[in-house]
């Protein structure tokens, strides 16, 4: 099967770093980020760390992400720096790149993050779908891009719902976010 056109343009966002430039960053990685899937299925790639100097090279060899100071700590008076990716390309071109560098559980970590970041080029989830579509796996999602398997729906007035979504919108509707 052909590579979409959209996971091909991701993958040219690195493509400038050297086999050595990509080894130090995946060391950096390995050793002080992390890769984070929040509640709104968003996948977070970020460094973390107080040595600046650090943290500028990688924003200079990857050529990608953010570089800020965050908040000191009450406990700790070092200030500390942050270099993360939230976007959809750059998280998929920059954990494709690096993941072969990985120990075992960071690297499968990364996939399960490939995977998701893949099908969102993919299927161009990070733009305002507004039906159910089949990946290119023929597997189902939902709009928001969960699976839509036996145990994730459920029937109500003849129609097919998402209980993830389904969830997700009862807990904004408690909180007030949306009117009921």
């Amino acid at each position: 099967m052909a590579e979409h056109e959209a996971v091909r343009s991701a993958r040219g966002c690195v493509s400038h770093m050297s086999d050595l430039q990509t080894a130090w960053v995946a060391g950096i990685f390995e050793g002080e980020g992390c890769i984070h899937l929040d509640k709104r299925g968003a996948i977070h790639v970020r460094v973390k760390m107080s040595d600046k100097d650090v943290i500028e090279r990688l924003c200079q060899i990857t050529r990608i992400g953010t570089f800020r100071r965050e908040t000191m700590s009450r406990t700790n008076k070092k200030s500390t720096w942050a270099w993360s990716v939230t976007a959809v390309a750059e998280g998929f071109a920059i954990l494709s790149i690096l993941s072969p560098w990985f120990g075992k559980r960071r690297y499968a970590k990364a996939q399960e993050a490939l995977g998701i970041l893949k099908h969102k080029l993919e299927v161009g989830r990070f733009t305002n779908l507004t039906k159910r579509t089949t990946t290119a796996n023929g597997t189902k999602v939902c709009n928001r891009g969960h699976l839509l398997t036996p145990a994730n729906v459920y029937e109500y007035r003849g129609y097919k719902n998402c209980r993830k979504c389904r969830q997700h919108n009862e807990r904004k509707r408690r909180r007030g976010n949306v009117a009921a």
